[in-house]
This record gives C-alpha cells, sequence and structure tokens, in this order.
C-alpha cells in the first residue's frame, strides 16, 4: 500500500493525463488529480519504508499509475 504523507499544489503544471495518476518527471513524484490540478508528493511510504521518486520507478515503471478504483 502506498501512503502519501505531504504534498504541496504545483498550480502552474499542467497534468499529464485526463486521469488521477501518481507519475515521476524531472526526479520528483506528483499526483494527477480529478479536478485537472498536480499535488507534488513531498514524502510518500509504501508497505511502511519511506519511497523516493527512484524507488517509485524501479517498483511502477515510468507509466503513470492510476488512482481510480477497480
Amino acid at each position: 500500500i502506498v501512503k502519501i504523507l505531504r504534498t504541496c499544489v504545483e498550480p502552474a503544471m499542467p497534468a499529464p493525463a485526463a486521469r488521477p495518476s501518481i507519475y515521476v518527471r524531472d526526479g520528483a513524484c506528483y499526483a494527477a488529480c480529478a479536478d485537472g490540478g498536480v499535488l507534488r508528493l513531498l514524502a510518500m511510504e509504501f508497505d511502511g519504508r519511506p519511497l523516493t521518486p527512484q524507488d517509485f520507478l524501479a517498483r511502477f515503471g515510468e507509466n503513470p499509475v492510476s488512482l481510480e478504483r477497480q
């Protein structure tokens, strides 16, 4: 389970996808929100351990990961 612990709004950055997702760009993790906004993810955990942008890429790859329920 990925937990998002700390974020900040990125008002000048357009979301790369129309659907909510998490992705890495320029060495940082971001969340594309349903309203079209973008959050920079400053702190995350995966299974209780810190998750860096590099860890995210290694675990999930370069494509955005959907946040929509399946």
